[in-house]
C-alpha cells in the first residue's frame, strides 16, 4: 500500500498545484464536491489569430499509436496551418517522474497539453491523470458540450448511450470516451457439456467461478494474464464503489467480502497462463485453439469478441460468450481509452475538430492492434459486429509460410459469422465506470495477502478485516480527492 499511498500523494500535490494555477482564470471549481464553473471557450480560450497553430496532443505508448499518427497526418494535410505534436511519455520508468513533473510545470504555466486521448483501463504510472472521474470535476478540462451538442455529422444515433454518458457531469460534457470493455467467460459448450455443465452455471460471474472451482479439474480456466486477470478488472465485478458527486464510498462491506472469498477460491484453484493472445495472427502462426488443451473456460474481455469467436468457428466449437457479472448479477462495463480538451488550450476549435475524428466510423471500426481490439469495443456500437468482424479479417491476410499456418488462415477466412455471434453488444450494462488507477495497488495488496502463492498462510487471513481495511483506504482517497 505505500506504493499506492505515494503514488496517490504525488497526484494530490500536483492536483492543488494545478487548480492554484487555474484558479486566475476561473476555470477551477472551488469544491472539488460540486461541477467545475464552465469553461467558455469563445471566451477564455478564443483562437490565436495567428495564422499557423500548434496542437500539442499528450498520448502515451499503446496499440492506438498508429492511428493516432494515422488520423494527426491527414488532419495536417486538410488543415496546413496546423501542426500535430503528439507525446507519448517516457519508455523508461526511471525517467516518469521528471517527464511528470516538467509536464506539471507547463500546465501551471497554462501551456499544457491541448488534447488528451489516453486509456483509461490498466492506467500506466506515466499517465498525469489516474482518475478521470476527479479530472472532469478539477477544472482541468473544458466545457465541450457545445461542440458536441452542435455537431449534427457524428453518427450519434449509433453510440452506446451509456457509454457517452461517463463524460457529462451535472450536464456538461468534459471528456469523450472512445472505446469501453468489460470482462467476459468465453466458454466451449461441448466441453461444458462434457463435464455435465451448463452455460446456466456460468451465468453469476465470478461466484460461479469460485463455486465451479471446488470440483473443476486443473486447467479448465483459462485467461490470458492468468489470475492477474482480476488485478485488471476486479472493480468491474463490485456492483457500487463511489459516488463521485456525493464524495463518499458506496461499496458495501458485504459484497466486498464476498468478492474477497471468491477471489481466494480462485487463487487457489489456480487459473492457468493461456498461451494465446486474442489475435488472430497468434493462432495462425503458432499453436491450436485453447480449448485443445485441456482449457474450456476463458477469461478474456469484450475486446476479444471477433478473434476469439472466428478461431472457435476455425476449429468447429460452438462458444458460448458470457457477460462477467459482479456477485450480485449487475453487469459494470468501463471507459478503456477516452479524450478531453485541456481548459487553457488556446485552440478549441481545432482541438475539438481533431478529437472528434476518433468518433467516425472509419476510426471507430478499426483493429487497435494489427488485427485485435486492445482496448475493448468502440462506442459505435450500432452496425460494429460485422464492421470489425471484416476488418479485423482483413488485417489478418499476409504470407503464412508453414502448411500449418496456411490451413488455419484458411479456416478462420472461410468462417461463416451470424448476427448471433454478436448478441454480447447489444447486453444493456448495469453502469459504465472510469476505474481509478489505484485500483491495481488495491488488487496487488490483496494478491499478496489472498493468492495462496504469494501467501502460504492465504486461507487463513481474515477477509473482514482485509475488507474493513479496504474500505477505510477507498474512504481517505475519496475525502483526498
Amino acid at each position: 500500500m505505500k506504493k499506492k499511498m505515494k503514488a496517490l500523494l504525488i497526484y494530490i500535490c500536483v492536483l492543488v498545484l494545478l487548480l492554484s494555477s487555474l484558479s486566475g482564470c476561473g476555470a477551477a471549481s472551488e469544491e472539488m464536491d460540486t461541477a467545475p464553473e464552465k469553461v467558455d471557450a469563445t471566451q477564455e480560450n478564443a483562437e490565436t489569430t495567428s495564422e499557423d497553430k500548434e496542437l500539442w496532443v499528450l498520448s502515451l505508448n499503446s496499440g492506438t499509436g498508429r492511428i493516432i499518427q494515422s488520423i494527426a497526418k491527414q488532419f495536417e494535410e486538410e488543415n496546413p496551418d496546423v501542426t500535430i505534436r503528439i507525446t507519448h511519455g517516457p519508455e523508461n520508468g526511471e525517467e516518469t517522474d521528471v517527464w511528470l513533473e516538467q509536464l506539471r510545470t507547463q500546465i501551471m504555466a497554462g501551456e499544457g497539453p491541448d488534447l488528451f486521448l489516453l486509456p483509461a483501463e490498466n492506467i500506466s504510472a506515466a499517465s498525469p491523470i489516474q482518475d478521470v472521474n476527479q479530472f472532469m470535476r478539477a477544472g482541468l478540462c473544458l466545457d465541450i458540450t457545445d461542440y458536441y451538442d452542435k455537431d449534427e455529422e457524428l453518427p450519434k444515433s449509433g453510440f452506446a448511450n451509456a457509454v457517452m454518458d461517463t463524460g457529462v457531469v451535472d450536464g456538461t460534457r468534459y471528456v469523450l470516451p472512445l472505446w469501453f470493455n468489460f470482462p467476459v467467460i468465453y466458454a466451449d459448450v461441448q466441453q461444458l457439456k462434457a463435464h455435465d455443465l451448463t452455460v446456466e452455471d456460468l451465468q453469476n460471474g465470478i461466484s460461479s467461478l469460485a463455486d465451479l472451482s471446488q470440483t473443476l479439474e486443473p486447467g479448465a480456466i483459462d485467461s490470458d494474464y492468468g489470475e492477474w486477470f482480476f488485478n485488471l478488472y476486479w472493480m468491474n465485478l463490485l456492483s457500487q464503489l463511489i459516488d463521485y458527486e456525493a464524495q463518499e464510498v458506496i461499496l458495501e462491506k458485504a459484497e466486498l467480502v464476498a468478492y474477497l472469498e471468491d477471489y481466494r477460491a480462485l487463487a487457489a484453484y489456480g487459473i492457468s497462463f493461456s498461451r494465446y493472445t486474442t489475435a488472430i495472427s497468434s493462432y495462425v502462426g503458432s499453436d491450436s485453439f485453447w480449448t485443445k488443451n485441456g482449457q474450456y473456460i476463458f477469461l478474456g474481455t469484450l475486446g476479444g469478441l471477433v478473434p476469439n469467436s472466428r478461431i472457435a468457428k476455425a476449429e468447429g466449437i460452438e462458444l458460448a460468450v458470457i457477460p462477467m457479472r459482479a456477485s450480485d448479477g449487475s453487469l459494470i462495463a468501463n471507459i478503456s481509452y477516452y479524450g478531453a480538451i485541456g481548459a487553457n488550450t488556446k485552440h478549441p476549435d481545432v482541438a475539438y475538430e481533431f478529437l472528434r475524428q476518433f468518433l467516425l466510423e472509419q476510426t471507430q471500426w478499426k483493429p487497435t492492434l494489427e488485427d485485435s481490439l486492445e482496448f475493448g469495443w468502440p462506442v459505435l456500437l450500432e452496425g460494429s459486429g460485422p464492421a470489425l468482424d471484416a476488418a479485423i479479417l482483413d488485417a489478418s491476410r499476409g504470407n503464412n509460410p508453414s502448411d500449418d499456418a496456411r490451413k488455419r488462415n484458411m479456416a478462420i477466412h472461410d468462417a461463416q459469422m451470424s448476427e448471433e455471434d454478436f448478441a454480447i453488444l447489444y447486453t444493456q450494462p448495469t453502469a459504465v465506470r472510469f476505474l481509478p488507477a489505484a485500483q491495481w495497488d488495491y488488487m496487488v495488496e490483496i494478491e499478496s495477502k489472498l493468492n495462496i502463492r504469494s501467501n502460504p498462510d492465504a486461507m487463513s487471513v481474515d477477509v473482514e478485516a482485509l475488507a474493513d481495511e479496504i474500505l477505510q483506504e477507498l474512504t481517505w482517497e475519496v475525502a483526498e480527492g
